[in-house]
């Protein structure tokens, strides 16, 4: 349905309600929450995040507040349509039951379309399945669908149509109260070229992570700052010199924050420090721009002032912004499936192979600017975690405050923590040896709540192999197609394993002396003997090929 704003809406005459910016009211939050869970149940974490999204540009929640006792009676949910900068989607209207039938959701439409109108949009869109007769009464008019199910389903699982997993804009600084923090993460690299990593960190207030709830993006931040501290902390020395434990001060919000995020408390975690850490150079100017590592720079976890520290992680990102390629191939082949159809699951899969190949290329950018041996021996120890050799002593490092003080074997950073690529995995069907296929289901851990619903919904929605397998009208070209993703994603590994041996075996077979990480050999960061565990996952991506007649 569509409504066009015009300028002579009627002055609303109902003065003793108040329609205000969720973000300029944060102390509605949690009357929100409850408020639209009992409309429309979903988790508290998950509205919580959705509902902190609100600001001047959109997404915005608006709230319905009566006057007198400043109670709230409703909310609704204004937000951008892609690639449609003039319209605007109204959605999530909500009035307490209690409270109906008073006209109140008509209030609440026309101040949703005055502030549409201040900033700037000429059109709003709605969705509606048992409210039409309401809505036309608002002006609204039956119109053809602008938005589809796909872009709804990213929402819902808080997943970027244009980025992916990566988190958009986000946040560069916390709040003042968080200072602190701000300032060691800054400076991290300055205090590790003059050895005072851990007298500094060491010395840091023991700050109250509670501060930070009702904001998705400042906790990311909260968690990428402390993730630098705790990694400059361990390895600041090299392995020579790790410390038994991590202090309070770091310890304790790194784990509360982990928690309110969903995630296991990890060393250098994929989610935080590759898809939560950049920001725009400020010389760049995208508009419409692709997506590229060369426009942006890292925000912390920048040990070192070289090209290889950066370059690292930046191209990293390039190639998960690139898989957000694959997200609509994801819906074609889900619908395929539902309505067993094989012309569009093979369309599905002719895009999704596309997808997969130009994350070749994204790949293969790695090279551009990342030095071998600086990698191995100066940036990898900071990615490890605590479970090699160094560690064997005490069973792992202490995190004081935390599981009672009991050492713990924290698992390092990973592109086994990548979603994306295990949602290509999820959705080929793709299944690896027992370790390496446990392994990567322990690495989900790693993961952020909404990444693994997603997972889960591809494994119930999206399995190709599956039902290429059980179905009577499968064609040549739908076998064809799905071995050529098969076959598109061995190339993809290979490339994977052509980087990991340039950058961890060769330099550990040359022997080169500069900053030794002896004890780190060929593990990779997470603690997988790394070659092996790769050459496994081509093995078995491999052996999916499907040939005629179909078989296991």
């Amino acid at each position: 349905m569509s409504y066009s704003t015009d300028p002579s809406i009627e002055q609303i005459l109902e003065f003793s309600m108040e329609v205000y910016p969720l973000h300029s009211h944060l102390e509605y939050t949690d009357e929100c929450i409850k408020l639209l869970n009992a409309e429309w149940p979903r988790s508290s974490h998950s509205r919580s995040h959705s509902l902190a999204k609100s600001n001047d540009h959109l997404p915005v929640s608006l709230v319905l507040v009566r006057i007198s006792d400043q109670r709230l009676l409703g909310h609704a949910r204004l937000c951008r349509i892609p690639d449609r900068p003039e319209w605007c989607l109204l959605e999530s209207v909500v009035i307490e039951k209690s409270e109906r039938g008073r006209g109140l959701g008509r209030h609440l439409v026309k101040e949703c379309e005055r502030f549409a109108q201040k900033v700037g949009f000429l059109t709003i869109y709605l969705t509606t399945v048992d409210r039409e007769s309401f809505y036309k009464h608002c002006g609204y008019t039956v119109c053809d669908p602008v938005i589809t199910l796909n872009m709804q389903l990213l929402r819902d699982f808080h997943i970027s149509a244009k980025l992916g997993f990566v988190l958009e804009n986000p946040e560069e600084q916390l709040p003042d109260y968080y200072n602190s923090w701000n300032n060691a993460a800054a400076n991290i690299r300055h205090l590790l070229a003059s050895g005072n990593v851990r007298s500094t960190l060491e010395n840091l207030p023991l700050l109250d992570v509670s501060l930070l709830c009702n904001s998705h993006r400042q906790l990311r931040l909260a968690h990428l700052q402390l993730a630098t501290l705790v990694s400059g902390y361990i390895w600041c020395e090299s392995e020579i010199g790790v410390p038994k434990k991590v202090p309070r001060c770091l310890a304790v919000p790194y784990s509360q924050v982990s928690e309110k995020l969903g995630l296991q408390i990890g060393i250098a975690p994929h989610v935080t420090v590759a898809l939560a850490n950049y920001k725009q150079k400020c010389s760049c100017i995208f508009n419409n721009k692709p997506f590229l590592a060369d426009d942006h720079q890292l925000l912390y976890f920048n040990f070192f002032d070289d090209d290889t520290n950066h370059w690292f992680f930046l191209a990293t990102l390039e190639v998960e912004v690139e898989f957000s390629n694959a997200l609509p191939a994801f819906f074609h082949l889900a619908k395929a499936i539902k309505d067993k159809d094989v012309l569009l699951l093979t369309e599905g899969l002719k895009n999704l192979r596309t997808a997969i190949q130009r994350m070749h290329a994204k790949m293969r950018r790695l090279k551009e600017r990342v030095d071998a041996n600086e990698f191995y021996y100066k940036l990898r120890p900071f990615l490890s975690g605590t479970t090699g050799p160094a560690f064997q002593a005490i069973g792992g490092i202490v995190l004081e405050g935390v599981a009672n003080d009991q050492p713990m074997k924290l698992v390092g950073g990973s592109a086994a923590q990548s979603c994306a690529i295990q949602c290509l995995d999820t959705c080929l069907g793709v299944q690896h040896s027992a370790d390496a296929g446990n392994f990567l289901k322990l690495m989900r851990q790693f993961m952020l709540p909404n990444q693994r619903c997603f997972l889960h919904w591809l494994e119930t929605r999206v399995n190709v192999r599956s039902f290429l397998l059980s179905t009577c009208a499968v064609q040549l070209d739908s076998i064809q197609a799905y071995n050529d993703c098969i076959g598109a994603m061995t190339a993809f590994r290979r490339i994977h394993v052509a980087l990991v041996n340039n950058y961890i075996i060769k330099p550990r077979q040359m022997e080169i002396i500069s900053e030794p990480a002896q004890t780190l050999g060929n593990h990779g960061t997470a603690g997988t003997t790394v070659m092996p565990f790769l050459i496994n996952l081509i093995q078995s991506t491999e052996q999916c090929k499907l040939n005629l007649p179909l078989s296991d």
